[in-house]
């Protein structure tokens, strides 16, 4: 018996009917994928099932890069009388690794190599301090805001073959060998590149307060270089710019 609500043809005297004439389809052009353009490519995601890893420096433009040392953290001791979780380095301290990131984590590092800030998505609900109408935040200090001005960034496009996956959160990608650089793109304007990829740049007189709130939230949140943040103030408080 046929499944509920299908049906076989046939006549009304019982007798199988006779199979209907084929019809005669006119056979369509396979459609070509369009292939990518050759230029930079400013928001790639994937190629070729993988994600495209990038590698932001402000020196000179590279055409590879090669494992080097991971260095060890030495995190800034917390203000006196404000309690702070420590900040230590990474356990990846002096393995030689080439490190990348992808573009969705790519804004966290579109200002200068040393500059220290802290990275967040902001959370829906109760955000205080972290709220914003953008889809993510880097928050720099004041100090640091003419160097982020003046500074020239390479943004390259590595070859993501020999990466793999160190921490989804972050954005991390890491390697083990030397990785070819396909493209380099110059960003000589950081805080337009950030405002065009939708991403607020706060400008604050200290980072201390947003490291206590990202860490207390506990959604998406990356601190760099806080080992060169002021030491701050116990009664800082956060400003936008």
């Amino acid at each position: 018996m046929p499944p509920s609500g299908l049906s076989r043809p046939g006549s009304a005297n019982g007798r199988p009917a006779a199979p209907a004439p084929r019809s005669r389809r006119s056979r369509r052009p396979r459609a070509r994928a369009a292939r990518a353009p050759a230029g930079p490519s400013r928001n790639a995601a994937t190629v070729t099932g993988v994600a495209t890893i990038f590698h932001v420096s402000d020196g000179p433009a590279l055409s590879s890069l090669s494992p080097r040392p991971a260095p060890a953290g030495t995190p800034r001791p917390a203000p006196a009388g404000t309690p702070r979780p420590a900040l230590a380095g990474t356990p990846h301290e002096g393995r030689a690794l080439v490190w990348g990131v992808d573009d969705k984590h790519l804004a966290n590092y579109l200002v200068p190599r040393d500059c220290p800030r802290v990275c967040w998505v902001p959370p829906a609900a109760e955000p205080g301090v972290l709220g914003s109408p953008s889809g993510r935040v880097v928050a720099i200090e004041h100090a640091w805001l003419p160097r982020v001005m003046a500074t020239v960034l390479r943004v390259h496009e590595l070859d993501p073959a020999h990466f793999r996956c160190l921490d989804e959160v972050a954005g991390y990608w890491v390697a083990e060998q030397e990785v070819a650089v396909r493209r380099v793109r110059t960003v000589d304007d950081c805080a337009a590149e950030l405002a065009e990829r939708g991403v607020e740049l706060r400008v604050t007189a200290s980072l201390w307060p947003y490291v206590d709130a990202v860490v207390a939230q506990g959604g998406e949140f990356s601190i760099i270089r806080i080992r060169n943040a002021g030491r701050g103030q116990k009664d800082d408080r956060p400003t936008r710019s």
